[in-house]
């Protein structure tokens, strides 16, 4: 059972970054004056589901922790990345709610909206690496 969070967030951290690389696209139309198709609807599809499990994500791992060591944020700087993440996350998911739902003619937006997403998968990287140092623990 203590299996479930990094199995999960692991192919989490692979979508997210498949929602970067779409993201790219955009950035390059709006930023960087290329012509490229931008494959809004599964940016937002994939992008949605990779964010709400970010959100849930550090409640499924205290979770986890509690169940089988009894305690919470044993796992030190993993468990408190993994909340600055969720608010992130909370933050990615707003700002790509508005840009979907109220379309413009946008700039900083949607670069605020991919700077904040590009952290997050930087965390997310951050996040395996450090986790890979507990699963012996598991």
């Amino acid at each position: 059972m203590g299996w479930i969070h990094p199995v999960l967030l692991f192919f989490v951290m692979l979508g997210g970054l498949y929602v970067l690389w779409l993201g790219w696209f955009r950035f390059r139309a709006l930023h960087m004056s290329v012509r490229v198709p931008f494959q809004w609807k599964r940016h937002v599809r994939f992008g949605t589901l990779v964010l709400l499990i970010w959100v849930v994500a550090p409640a499924l791992g205290l979770t986890m922790a509690k169940l089988l060591w009894n305690v919470t944020f044993i796992t030190g700087a993993h468990a408190w990345v993994g909340i600055a993440m969720a608010v992130l996350a909370a933050l990615g998911y707003a700002s790509g709610l508005l840009l979907d739902k109220v379309k413009k003619r946008r700039t900083w937006l949607p670069l605020a909206h991919g700077i904040n997403n590009v952290v997050l998968v930087a965390l997310s990287l951050w996040q395996a690496w450090t986790g890979w140092g507990i699963l012996p623990l598991l």
